[in-house]
């Protein structure tokens, strides 16, 4: 058993071995290795509209602009982990990550021909003062 968890120990080191790839898609981006033309940063306001059990409902006006960006691949999933809801203009997220009543959603993620990370996705919530008042959605292509 030992000689087992010793192998793939070994084989989880190797880039190109089926077992760090499959380790590697649950760990986090590590930003400064991914080229800056590789990152779509987006952030948008957000209000809470409802709480409930330590779930808030937000608005989530233009959310549809980051999660319809073409480079996005993995916009299903953030779609679902959120809860969004297109026709409400909605999010679900837990209440202990919002600054205050009005904050701002930031989504950042890579571009599928990243050679570092490729279509991973964060997002995050800062203060609404933090940021510009305008809705961005940038990449550096």
């Amino acid at each position: 058993m030992a000689i087992i968890a010793v192998l793939v120990l070994i084989f989880a080191t190797n880039e190109n071995s089926l077992v760090f790839l499959f380790f590697n898609q649950y760990a986090p981006v590590v930003w400064d290795d991914v080229l800056e033309r590789n990152i779509v940063r987006s952030s948008i306001p957000i209000e809470i509209l409802d709480m409930e059990n330590g779930s808030c409902t937000v608005s989530a006006k233009n959310f549809d602009k980051i999660v319809d960006h073409q480079y996005f691949a993995r916009a299903d999933d953030i779609i679902k982990e959120l809860k969004y809801d297109r026709n409400n203009e909605t999010l679900s997220l837990p209440c202990g990550i919002l600054e205050e009543d009005k904050s701002r959603l930031n989504v950042w993620f890579v571009v599928e021909e990243s050679t570092k990370h490729s279509n991973k996705y964060e997002y995050f919530v800062t203060s609404w003062e933090e940021t510009s008042t305008e809705d961005t959605t940038s990449s550096e292509s």
